[in-house]
């Protein structure tokens, strides 16, 4: 009787498996709003207790990003350990994020719960998104545990969630209108509408708009040495090339049904902007123009179908246009055309067996087309190239009361043209967190972890920066850490949060990428292996006095060590790769009493240098910048109004964050913010 009633539980068991990937398919999935949504929680958890994440993630809250001196979403990232931001000087420069040294390829951004994807050449730029209309920045170092992700979230050597405002309407408040408009250095016009609407019970709007304006010029002094050390030319400039004109739109619906809804998300992106270049043997001026025309459609939908079964299903499709041009006539012309198609779907599937296991599914289809044309030498397409990337998970999370194991991995293959260029790839993934029974404040956490990265198409094809012999990069991470949190009622401080963790990385045939005649040609090649390892640190502190005023305290350190381990013989063997600083750090402040508030924000990068050999003509000091913002908060005929002043760089401090792109100094932003609802 035994073994009939287990062999009927078997049989009952593999006809679930089987239909895990048929009945989305087949059922009218929804979607839930992943990030840490209320509406998630009681849509999808009704009556549960929200649990800790497995691995805590680095966040910043909507309150926090507003409360800084940030001006986009880079200079936002820039306050969490353990993250390196690439900025290419000006409103309109190219801004990328480098988490432990990584390299920006292995960081994914995802936007709205989908990944925002380059096959050109594996860089988002975040200039592309707006601060404005973000509602919380997280930064993960694995997989949560308390969400359906896609296959490809779990391949990330670090992912970035950029989690869009929601409408925050109801049958009281039916509407909601902000109009922004702020001003300031460089010539800077922008103008911000973003309109929330309840179209009924459980439908609603969302409409976000933008349009910005600059002309981009700015005073900087240059230094130049010779190999010596010695200064051979001190020269004050204006940065010039470097106007913006940019037009955002986007717009999502939000739709809510039993235990899960969807969301549609559209969004269009155009801009046109000089390339200021960098600055070499005294030429100042630069003849490049980049245009950029970004289109996507996605769809995130997701369901709770039983207590011990729920399903997700993504899908996009995006078409960007890059147009490079080189005007000037002393440099090589250029008129290029790149066109990206990019189709993708995923569905994940999370079976609730005990209270205690859980078995989750998921499956990513990846198509991406690129073609280019050099329109000065060439009527019809120059090239065109395509890429199908299928990816598959299979993750087991046990959660005990004070113990959490996670152990995933990962199936992955890449065809090219109809033929199989690499296959094979298994990443596996271990992960744990233990909170002590007696001292439940304290919390241990910890990771193992293989992640793949296909070189781009760009790195592998292209003239001036191709290089077809590139190998794919595989990287073994593994971390340890712990986290301790503090609440009080009672006393001025009413919460601290302080998280150390401790990483050591290791890349195979790493690819370094960096710009060598303008932001638009880049150089690529192999290093082979590089370790790294180093320590990240966070500390948070919030309160208030006599509920008059709060105040809040975020400070950020890293440490960070990148050798390059490739060829003993190398002269730069055990140099610290380019670009990678030993030391790293944030300060931000916060105060708000009654109606006002200061903020102020202090970022620290430390030494180091720009090419493999760490010498002495190659070295790059450390830099830093104090920001101060003021604000003001009042009402106009019952409608808020908000005016902030903010100074950047403070001190006027003259620095670079890459080789021959020099920031800009002393520079303010007003900014005026009226609501109606």
């Amino acid at each position: 009787m035994t073994n009939k009633v287990l062999t009927g539980n078997l049989l009952r068991l593999r006809v679930l498996l089987a239909l895990l990937f048929t009945y989305p398919f087949l059922s009218h999935a929804a979607y839930l709003n992943l990030q840490d949504s209320t509406i998630a929680i009681e849509q999808v958890k009704i009556g549960a207790k929200r649990k800790r994440e497995l691995l805590y993630p680095f966040d910043i809250k909507e309150r926090e990003i507003r409360r800084s001196t940030a001006q986009n979403i880079a200079e936002a990232l820039r306050l969490l350990a353990g993250v390196q931001v690439k900025d290419y000087g000006g409103i309109g420069g190219l801004k990328t994020v480098n988490v432990r040294s990584l390299g920006s390829q292995h960081v994914a951004i995802s936007y709205d719960g989908v990944l925002v994807g380059n096959a050109q050449n594996g860089i988002v730029d975040l200039g592309r998104f707006s601060i404005d209309n973000i509602e919380q920045i997280s930064l993960l170092h694995t997989a949560p545990d308390s969400s359906l992700l896609s296959a490809r979230d779990y391949l990330s050597g670090a992912l970035v969630r950029l989690q869009p405002r929601r409408p925050r309407v109801n049958k009281t408040n039916p509407f909601r209108l902000s109009t922004t408009f702020r001003t300031g250095s460089y010539g800077l016009i922008n103008p911000q509408i973003h309109y929330e609407q309840r179209l009924s019970n459980k439908l609603s709007l969302s409409l976000n708009t933008a349009i910005v304006e600059a002309h981009g010029r700015y005073k900087f002094r240059y230094t130049g040495y010779n190999t010596l050390g010695e200064k051979v030319y001190d020269t004050t400039a204006i940065r010039r090339n470097g106007d913006v004109h940019l037009q955002r739109m986007e717009m999502a619906l939000y739709r809510l049904i039993n235990n899960g809804g969807w969301r549609l998300r559209l969004y269009g992106y155009h801009a046109e902007r000089g390339l200021p270049g960098p600055i070499v043997n005294n030429v100042w001026r630069r003849g490049e123009r980049l245009e950029n025309q970004n289109f996507f459609a996605q769809a995130n939908c997701q369901k709770q179908l039983t207590p011990f079964y729920s399903t997700i299903f993504l899908a996009k499709y995006a078409f960007d246009k890059t147009h490079y041009r080189q005007l000037d006539s002393r440099f090589y012309a250029a008129n290029l055309i790149y066109l990206q198609h990019e189709v993708y779907f995923s569905t994940g599937h999370k079976l609730r067996f005990t209270p205690w296991l859980d078995l989750s599914l998921a499956y990513d289809f990846l198509w991406n087309r690129l073609n280019s044309q050099d329109r000065l030498r060439h009527l019809s397409p120059l090239s065109a190239h395509s890429r199908t990337t299928h990816y598959g998970v299979l993750a087991l999370l046990v959660h005990l009361r004070s113990f959490r194991l996670r152990l995933s991995s990962v199936a992955t293959a890449a065809l090219h043209r109809k033929q199989v260029t690499a296959n094979g790839f298994l990443c596996p993934e271990l992960s744990f967190a233990y909170v002590l029974p007696r001292f439940a404040s304290l919390s241990w956490h910890g990771a193992w972890k293989q992640t793949l990265r296909y070189p781009t198409f760009n790195e592998l094809y292209y003239l001036d920066w191709g290089n077809a012999a590139l190998k794919p990069e595989l990287t073994t991470q593994r971390m340890i850490g712990a986290q301790w949190q503090y609440h009080s009622r009672k006393t001025a401080l009413k919460a601290v949060t302080f998280l150390i963790n401790a990483y050591s990385n290791t890349v195979y045939n790493k690819i370094i990428a960096y710009p060598t005649h303008g932001q638009f040609h880049w150089t690529t090649l192999n290093l082979g292996r590089v370790a790294m390892y180093g320590i990240e640190s966070s500390l948070l502190l919030q309160g208030n006095f006599w509920k008059l005023n709060d105040f809040a305290i975020r400070l950020q350190y890293a440490y960070t060590q990148a050798r390059d381990l490739t060829d003993p013989k190398a002269i730069y063997y055990k140099h610290q790769i380019p670009y990678t600083p030993w030391h790293s750090g944030a300060c931000v402040l916060s105060y708000q009493w009654r109606n006002y508030a200061l903020y102020y924000s202090f970022i620290y990068t430390g030494e180091r240098y720009h090419l493999r050999e760490n010498s002495p003509f190659n070295y790059e000091p450390a830099w830093y910048t104090n920001d101060v913002a003021i604000a003001l908060n009042f009402s106009i005929f019952t409608y808020p109004l908000l005016v902030r002043l903010e100074v950047n760089n403070l001190f006027d401090q003259q620095y670079a964050v890459v080789l021959n792109y020099p920031m800009p100094g002393r520079n303010f932003r007003l900014t005026c913010q009226i609501s109606f609802r």
